[in-house]
């Protein structure tokens, strides 16, 4: 049978009688899957023993529940078995896996096309002029279309500023 060891065969005598009986147990060829971020700033997912005779569903994102890769400002766009996409590609399949193989599957990344990262800046004024200085940055990411109202800083001595809301372009 595919995926499976073959039994060795087995040497008895049949009795007469009908009483004998011979059984073999196949045992099921495996298969490791191991998962590799490729660069994902977060996520991970545990590697996946099957049968050689299942056919296992691949999807970016997630897999059997366990935690997501994320990588900043793309979005997974499927697995391959190659860091640079080189390798054989799955993309959102289902494939079968090869006996006694461990398949080592890399996240594929493209940029989101609907990330836009944006600047926060804070100023803060001169004891002794009208001038101001920059004091802050923050580099934050969006959603074009996304309201945001990024967070205000609080300094001592200084009137804390309200809080802008404005949508990203």
């Amino acid at each position: 049978y595919e995926g499976y060891v073959t039994p060795e065969v087995q040497t008895t005598v049949i009795a007469a009688d009908g009483s004998t009986a011979v059984r073999y147990y196949y045992e099921a060829l495996r298969c490791t899957i191991r998962f590799d971020g490729n660069g994902a700033d977060s996520g991970q997912i545990a590697d996946k023993t099957v049968s050689a005779t299942d056919t296992v569903s691949l999807r970016p994102y997630t897999y059997l529940g366990d935690e997501a890769f994320q990588k900043e400002l793309h979005v997974q766009t499927g697995w391959n078995t190659e860091p640079d996409g080189s390798g054989t590609s799955y993309s959102g399949s289902s494939i079968s896996v090869a006996p006694k193989q461990e398949l080592k599957l890399y996240a594929q990344w493209e940029a989101d096309p609907s990330a836009v990262s944006y600047a926060v800046y804070h100023y803060l004024q001169s004891s002794y002029s009208d001038s101001y200085s920059l004091n802050a940055t923050q580099i934050s990411v969006g959603q074009a279309g996304e309201e945001i109202s990024p967070a205000v800083n609080v300094y001592e001595g200084y009137v804390t500023a309200e809080v802008q809301t404005t949508v990203i372009a």
